[in-house]
């Protein structure tokens, strides 16, 4: 039986999780810090499509009387919503329910953006698993440069698969804010994000890191985890700091990243965003 090593934590330490102890939580993040990104890759999917499944099972079992298209009716609410479910459901009614996969739909979307020179990044939860701690993701979040004259080749592209409204691709240009696809075969959300002149988006987009998230090599373009951290704390403050989840994101990433980070070009930005209490907060729950 292998001894347990002997640890030094820190005084403000904190546990991810309430029901797990702060000295399983320093290992299991530690591990996490050894782990190829294509294997956190594959544990992220794994989480994520695990939730789904059990999300399909809850609903067999109590509506053991459902035909398969009502267990589609009804597990597209659960995962989209009433409101959203109803744009999509019909378009694919005879079709069977797909589990998703956040990456294989990343590198769906990529390969559309890409195909028409547009910039793009994944960002929000999937980022900060295959950086942080894994966990299931809800939906996908990109930043795509997409431009007003590309409009209509990407909604060729994008529309044989996707829902989407023209309308709201042309005002997330307009204001600089985002718009969703959603996937007809798993209904899965994509949230697109349309960058603005910030010099933090801007630097944001030169930062993007090239990673290969399969064993045939297909890559995506990622946020860097200086950059996701600063963008979850961004978003845990403006949600009024009452997100476990944004704070969680940012302590997972902050703790298997640890002293890889650029910890001055945290700090700059931390500064320049009022974010530098938040960030001070973190480094010290994360031990850092």
């Amino acid at each position: 039986m292998p001894k347990i090593p002997l640890l030094t934590i820190p005084k403000k330490y904190r546990s991810q999780s309430r029901d797990t102890s702060i000295e399983v939580d320093f290992l299991q993040c530690s591990i996490w810090k050894q782990m190829p990104l294509i294997k956190k890759v594959e544990l992220t999917v794994s989480i994520t499509q695990g939730c789904r499944q059990l999300t399909l099972q809850g609903i067999k079992n109590k509506y053991p009387q459902f035909t398969p298209q009502e267990q589609k009716l009804f597990y597209t609410k659960i995962i989209l919503g009433e409101e959203i479910s109803s744009l999509i459901i019909d378009r694919k009614k005879d079709e069977n329910i797909m589990i998703g996969n956040p990456i294989e739909l990343a590198l769906l979307i990529a390969e559309i953006l890409e195909s028409l020179d547009i910039v793009y990044f994944v960002e929000g939860s999937v980022a900060s698993s295959l950086w942080g701690e894994s966990r299931a993701t809800l939906d996908l979040d990109l930043v795509a440069d997409l431009k007003v004259e590309k409009i209509d080749n990407f909604i060729a592209k994008v529309d044989p698969l996707f829902y989407l409204s023209e309308e709201a691709v042309k005002q997330a240009i307009i204001n600089k804010s985002c718009f969703n696809l959603i996937h007809f075969f798993t209904s899965e959300k994509i949230d697109i994000f349309i960058p603005n002149q910030s010099s933090l988006i801007q630097t944001e987009i030169e930062r993007r890191t090239l990673q290969t998230v399969t064993e045939n090599g297909s890559y995506l373009y990622l946020a860097t985890p200086e950059d996701i951290i600063l963008q979850k704390l961004i978003w845990y403050r403006d949600g009024n700091k009452i997100s476990e989840r944004q704070w969680r994101d940012v302590l997972g990433v902050l703790k298997v990243q640890s002293t890889d980070l650029d910890f001055n070009y945290l700090k700059y930005w931390a500064e320049l965003e009022n974010l530098s209490d938040l960030l001070n907060q973190a480094l010290l729950e994360s031990g850092l």
